[in-house]
């Protein structure tokens, strides 16, 4: 088995290959997911870096592999998988709930063996395509993404990618006046005359970095770290502990009205730092009460008030766990 040698070694190129060779597609996606694993890569520094930037919430990622979340979890949550992670799939186009918690959206889906993702230019043409329909794109996803300034870091795309890639995310021809930039960091782009061009003719809100991706995090995670720098006993706010992706056996679950998030946020912290496992849903609205429930149903239940909380309804299986916080013991 051999590549063509005047081909460049890519994985599409290898994935081709195969396929020509009559390996099934999902056999090629097994293999890949199981050559990643067992590779385990360390994380890059860039990643880490990037990760460790709290300014930022939303990762989109072009890749399959789960480098950039493990990254996100190490650095906001010590390695636990607490991270938001979601893959879009061309049978299955999931959205974004809210940006309240670090998230990893994987654009072109996520390394399984069940679901589909990108490993070659036709995966990316049927990804592109689908992200196009009204009824598979994920709105919120890209409403976030036309509202906020954007950094589009190590990619590898071909000029008309670029400028498809930003078209879809802002929702509107690129000339149009926008208060919002986007900032290129690849080494791709700023070699492609024919791109440089274009974004200069009619999108001059989108700067081009001259310099490589791993340059360009170096810097910002440097001058992020001048900025906001921690305290000088190494001390400073923990950001709020965030839940698990699935809600583990004999957690306690927080029910909550939006406009309580802050109150959430307050109580997760004390939870957590007492050693119990919690879980709460960001993407909830609707409740008219912040609720503390463990274990599944309401049985029967006492109220009690809390200057931070309002009223907090109370399961008998929870108030053991309470007695942890003063404000909640027993005796009250």
């Amino acid at each position: 088995m051999a590549l063509d040698k005047l081909a460049p070694v890519s994985l599409n190129n290898v994935v081709a290959l195969l396929l020509r060779q009559g390996k099934r597609e999902q056999t090629v996606r097994g293999a890949i997911k199981t050559i990643v694993e067992q590779a385990d890569f360390a994380l890059p520094e860039t990643l880490i870096q990037l990760a460790s930037i709290s300014h930022f919430n939303l990762f989109v990622t072009t890749s399959f592999d789960p480098l950039l979340e493990s990254a996100v979890n190490r650095m906001r949550f010590k390695g636990e998988p607490r991270a938001q992670s979601i893959s879009y799939g061309l049978k299955e186009p999931r959205d974004i709930d809210t940006t309240d918690r670090p998230t990893v959206y994987y654009l072109l889906g996520r390394m399984s063996t069940a679901a589909s993702y990108a490993i070659s230019d036709d995966d990316l043409l049927e990804f592109v395509f689908a992200l196009q329909a009204q009824e598979r794109r994920p709105k919120n996803l890209f409403d976030a993404l036309r509202d906020n300034n954007l950094l589009l870091i190590g990619g590898d795309f071909p000029g008309w990618l670029v400028r498809l890639f930003l078209r879809t995310a802002k929702g509107q021809p690129l000339s149009d006046k926008r208060d919002v930039l986007e900032i290129l960091a690849d080494e791709r782009s700023q070699s492609d005359g024919d791109l440089i061009g274009y974004l200069k003719s009619f999108t001059p809100k989108t700067k081009i970095f001259k310099g490589d991706a791993p340059r360009f995090v170096a810097e910002l995670h440097k001058q992020w770290c001048a900025r906001f720098p921690p305290p000088s006993d190494g001390s400073g706010p923990e950001p709020p502990p965030m839940p698990l992706r699935d809600m583990p056996n004999h957690a306690v679950f927080i029910s909550y009205a939006r406009e309580d998030l802050a109150a959430v946020h307050n109580l997760s912290r004390r939870l957590h730092a007492a050693g119990i496992e919690f879980w709460f849903d960001l993407s909830a609205v609707g409740a008219s009460q912040l609720r503390l429930v463990a274990g599944g149903p309401v049985g029967s239940q006492d109220t009690r008030q809390h200057p931070a909380l309002g009223h907090c309804h109370v399961n008998d299986s929870v108030r053991p766990l309470l007695s942890c916080f003063p404000r909640f013991g027993a005796g009250q």
